[in-house]
């Protein structure tokens, strides 16, 4: 059996190890916005931004986690790496709980006309595709000083956004 000291070593270390785990894959998302994903999650499937939203988006995203954890012994295949990540998104939980009163609510509305795109040139957009896969893309002119949604070096255009059924949406009403 493991003593008390020990154990209580363990545990402050996983904390530190969470919280590493946390610094690393926060990096990897190079976004102003700290809560990137969940703000992306939360339009994708809410239509709405706030903090409960973002919230609905945290526990879509941790429930995949969960499923594995479940689904599996505790040394099962990456149930290790599952469980640090339900931590990292508890803490963020955590955080969204005390922020509650620092956001307020922001809808998502669809541009249906080119005129309407042109008037958001600059501005951000988000597009939806008809398979409920979504994508934030920044609008840009393209050299026919068309608007253009592009990420990367991949130019989208509007009639090609058009052939796939996309869907453009207004992120800040």
């Amino acid at each position: 059996m493991i003593s008390k000291q020990d154990f209580n070593e363990r545990v402050i270390a996983k904390l530190q190890s969470i919280a590493d785990l946390f610094e690393n894959k926060n990096d990897q998302y190079g976004d102003d916005d700290p809560l990137a994903n969940f703000t992306r999650g939360a339009l994708i499937r809410y239509g709405e931004l706030n903090m409960e939203t973002r919230y609905e988006a945290l526990k879509d995203y941790v429930l995949k986690h969960i499923s594995h954890v479940y689904n599996n012994g505790l040394y099962g295949a990456k149930v290790d790496e599952s469980i640090n990540d339900i931590a990292v998104y508890f803490i963020i939980a955590s955080v969204m709980h005390d922020l509650k009163d620092v956001e307020t609510t922001k809808t998502m509305r669809e541009i249906e006309t080119v005129e309407e795109l042109k008037s958001f040139v600059g501005e951000d957009v988000f597009v939806m595709f008809k398979n409920n896969n979504g994508s934030f893309y920044k609008v840009e002119l393209n050299l026919k000083g068309e608007p253009a949604l592009a990420q990367s070096n991949i130019i989208l255009t509007l009639d090609y956004l058009a052939s796939i059924d996309a869907h453009v949406f207004e992120l800040n009403i």
